[in-house]
């Protein structure tokens, strides 16, 4: 069940994801909302938790980011059916107007 998140909050989840070399998931936000993206397919990350995201479809697909000692996020954890991919953000997005 989504739970109600600051929309300015989102703003430290986005950029450019890393998942292996030369493939990435996009992060971004619009209109108040975070959106994730996989090779041309977006969906909108609904937060269960002030990090861990979850997509309506499939149901089984979370999102979980983990940030560094000093709350920079780092890490995307991506898991569906029980398995789970890291990928290390290496661009920040730019903040929406």
């Amino acid at each position: 069940m989504a739970i109600s998140i600051d929309p300015a909050v989102l703003d430290q989840f986005t950029g450019l994801y890393e998942i292996a070399p030369g493939d990435f998931f996009l992060v971004e936000k619009k209109e108040g909302r975070l959106y994730f993206t996989d090779r041309g397919n977006s969906a909108e990350l609904l937060p269960e938790a002030t990090n861990r995201f979850f997509i309506r479809d499939p149901a089984d697909l979370t999102v979980v980011f983990e940030s560094d000692g000093q709350g920079h996020i780092t890490v995307l954890i991506f898991a569906m059916n029980a398995r789970e991919m890291k990928a290390r953000k290496v661009l920040k997005q730019e903040s929406e107007k």
